[in-house]
């Protein structure tokens, strides 16, 4: 099945919403190490895709969406806020990829998309935080650096402590 990624605005999110916060319900569900606990509720999601919203409308990130068959099976968010001595440089947040879409090529697609756009604010330097053996060798394939590891870092959904990969990438 063909995958469209595309750019969304701050208007996007409301006739969204619905399909944004169900992908993050099943990926925190599933054990998506994006800053929730389980259990974890459609209303926390809203409440989460409300402010990005926001920050989408004052331009402090940007924010991607990939549709399969017409409906979103993933997201991802190129964080641009940075102090002036660090305008060179964009976070690279809240890659999802909905569960029942997952190994088709979503993941690489949206990162990959990610670093267009922030060539487009020419940064050159991204970074990233992750937790998971399968994101960080999706990073690494697509030629991200570790930096190291953080111990205790964050609680896993599980509530356990969990140590977390800093990851960074030059672009060209």
């Amino acid at each position: 099945m063909k995958h469209v990624i595309r750019e969304v605005r701050s208007e996007d999110i409301g006739p969204n919403l619905e399909d944004l916060s169900a992908i993050m319900v099943a990926c925190v569900n599933e054990g998506a190490s994006i800053g929730y606990l389980t259990p974890f509720g459609v209303e926390e999601a809203k409440a989460f895709w409300t402010f990005v919203r926001g920050t989408l409308g004052s331009g402090a990130r940007r924010m991607l969406i990939a549709e399969t068959g017409g409906r979103i099976s993933g997201t991802v968010q190129v964080g641009l806020d940075m102090p002036p001595n660090g305008r060179h440089r964009a976070d690279v947040m809240k890659l999802m990829v909905d569960p029942a879409a997952r190994k088709q090529g979503l993941g690489k697609a949206l990162m990959l998309a990610a670093e267009d756009i922030a060539r487009q604010e020419r940064r050159t330097l991204l970074v990233l935080d992750t937790a998971g053996d399968e994101a960080e060798r999706l990073y690494k394939a697509l030629s991200w650096t570790v930096t190291g590891k953080v111990p205790d870092y964050a609680r896993s959904t599980t509530g356990l402590l969990e140590a977390t990969t800093i990851m960074w990438k030059m672009l060209g």
